[in-house]
């Protein structure tokens, strides 16, 4: 009867042990998240955006990248980031940087369709001079106007 018991765990350690992952991943999340707001200070603006910290191990810092465009801004820019990353994190040794194209679903922000008034006012106004097709399709264009 002895054996029984002692192979059952308590279940208040079991919760014990779940909240204090929960707490590490947490902290972990944390952590990552103030690194990559601290990473954009020091990026070129066009990656800003489009850039984070994955992660963070054994003195490498990993850098995700939603382009190509973006990695190669970043790789340009290698040593200036080691050297204020490195003030940031002391056993920095070297960053790493991967081409991840889901960070730009998330960062995105779409600008509206449309043609702004003045457009669609310079495209009628074009139509003008022609027409057939072409006449039609500037017309047919210019009246997806935004709102001003």
């Amino acid at each position: 009867m002895m054996t029984n018991e002692r192979k059952k765990t308590p279940h208040a350690l079991e919760c014990f042990d779940r909240e204090s992952a929960i707490g590490r991943i947490t902290r972990r999340a944390a952590s990552l998240s103030q690194l990559s707001e601290e990473l954009k200070g020091c990026l070129p603006h066009g990656a800003k955006s489009y850039t984070r910290v994955a992660n963070y191990k054994q003195g490498i810092l990993i850098i995700e990248t939603s382009s190509k465009k973006a990695m190669l801004d970043i790789s340009l820019n290698r040593e200036k980031i080691l050297k204020i990353m490195g003030k940031k994190i002391p056993n920095l040794k070297d960053i790493s940087i991967s081409v991840n194209e889901n960070i730009a679903s998330s960062n995105v922000v779409l600008p509206e369709k449309g043609v702004t008034p003045e457009g669609a006012d310079m495209l009628s106004a074009i139509a003008q001079m022609f027409d057939g097709d072409l006449k039609d399709s500037l017309l047919r264009l210019a009246s997806h106007k935004t709102k001003s």
